[in-house]
């Protein structure tokens, strides 16, 4: 297995095939979130933690991530497949679901989830996200 890091990304190798991207979010607070990159379509963890439906742009070799929606929950399947989150986040254009799988109390995933909306505003329904509010 080897380890690329490209861009600030973690790219876990074996035999020429990238088997886990992760990413470090930044947020409000200076603590940084690791989140494995999955792609739209791609099965989410049926796990607690929190989540963020990004868009990309740049290029493959310099990608640009922007946080269009983040949140939390119990299930990050349920939470990133139910009508109300999917659905915004379509019309939004996402094209990747970053995750952060760990078994937190719902309040230590809220505090991450409203440190990074803190840092992330462009995720914030009035800079054109889909939070409607700073706290989830």
């Amino acid at each position: 297995m080897a380890i690329w890091i490209v861009c600030g990304v973690l790219y876990l190798v074996r035999q020429n095939q990238i088997i886990m991207s992760i990413i470090n979010w930044p947020s409000k607070s200076g603590k940084m979130y690791p989140y494995n990159i999955l792609q739209k379509g791609q099965s989410m963890p049926d796990e607690a933690g929190a989540y963020i439906f990004v868009k990309t742009s740049g290029t493959s070799i310099a990608p640009t991530y922007n946080a269009i929606y983040i949140g939390e929950g119990e299930s990050i399947r349920a939470r990133t497949s139910d009508e109300e989150h999917l659905s915004s986040a379509e019309s939004k254009g996402y094209d990747q679901i970053h995750v952060h799988t760990n078994q937190k109390s719902k309040e230590q995933r809220m505090e991450e989830e409203a440190d990074l909306l803190a840092k992330h505003t462009e995720a914030l329904h009035t800079n054109g996200g889909c939070n409607k509010t700073a706290d989830g």
